[in-house]
């Protein structure tokens, strides 16, 4: 062997021992968290209503199309967001399945008071009238936010710059009742509001012109002006959250103790830190609650 190809060899070899000293020293890459998940309880399935006992299934109406909230995923038929996450925790908590049920966002209350189904997830704004047809487990806490073209062409500040101009919401929100109370302070100059059938779709007449603003829940107005498939369309006035709310999980009463063991499972979650970890997945760390109440609205 020539002696430049056994320098070069031992150079090589010890480069490559050189190496390994090195990759022995470097400190060991941190393992990946494990998901943190709340674990079935025996206790909580026991304290179900007979009837969804039995059965071993909680049906869901919901009206979808409201992310990050509650949508479908690109297949058109599969359920994500962070009401769906949480549906799926509280599912496997008390031992049961979680069906959900595509309804009109109007319909899920009347429908959940005439036991059409056992419970609502929708973004559903908690409220004492509400609070007539169904119990509220409450979960999450938003506002109003007020949504406009992105550049904001028309110049609007706040709720009073709406006066005089066309207006959407979703019929049967909280928006709507919003839009109303501040007609009343318009005098003269009264807005042109559009009742669209749902929040998603009084978006869709945002983007489409036909109105210069969209009254909508804050976390999907959020949403819809971060997200790069849509910030170049809308623009959020500012974060300022108008008469924020509990959000609620609606339970039909036709099952009797449902909602308190619903709000003692959702409980179970947020002390497991599986509740911290959805609302983080879906950027909705803002509207955290502390403690998991039973009918709050006001």
């Amino acid at each position: 062997m020539s002696t430049h190809v056994l320098r070069r060899t031992t150079a090589v070899a010890a480069a490559a021992l050189v190496a390994l000293a090195l990759a022995a020293c470097a400190p060991e890459a941190e393992p990946e968290p494990e998901a943190r998940q709340a674990a079935f309880s025996q206790e909580l399935h026991d304290r179900l209503p007979a009837e969804v006992r039995d059965d071993g299934t909680l049906t869901v109406l919901t009206s979808a199309g409201y992310a990050p909230v509650m949508f479908y995923a690109a297949d058109g038929r599969t359920l994500e967001g962070s009401e769906a996450d949480l549906a799926a925790a509280l599912g496997r908590v008390l031992g049961v399945e979680v069906e959900f049920e595509p309804a009109e966002f109007p319909t899920i209350l009347d429908r959940l008071a005439a036991g059409e189904a056992d419970l609502g997830m929708s973004g559903i704004t908690d409220t004492v009238e509400r609070q007539a047809k169904v119990d509220f487990v409450d979960y999450f806490r938003a506002g109003t936010a007020i949504l406009v073209q992105h550049g904001n062409a028309h110049g609007i500040t706040g709720l009073d710059d709406l006066c005089g101009r066309p207006v959407s919401v979703g019929a049967g929100t909280t928006q709507e009742l919003l839009a109303g109370r501040l007609q009343e302070t318009c005098g003269a100059e009264p807005l042109a509001v559009t009742q669209s059938l749902t929040a998603a779709d009084a978006m869709l007449e945002l983007r489409a012109g036909t109105v210069q603003a969209t009254l909508v829940d804050y976390p999907p107005a959020a949403h819809l002006a971060s997200d790069p498939r849509s910030r170049s369309a809308f623009e959020l006035v500012s974060d300022e959250q108008h008469e924020p709310a509990p959000f609620g999980i609606a339970v039909s009463r036709t099952n009797q103790g449902l909602a308190p063991v619903l709000q003692d499972a959702m409980s179970e979650v947020l002390a497991s830190g599986e509740y911290e970890d959805v609302l983080a997945r879906w950027n909705l760390q803002g509207g955290a609650v502390d403690e998991i109440t039973l009918n709050a609205g006001t």
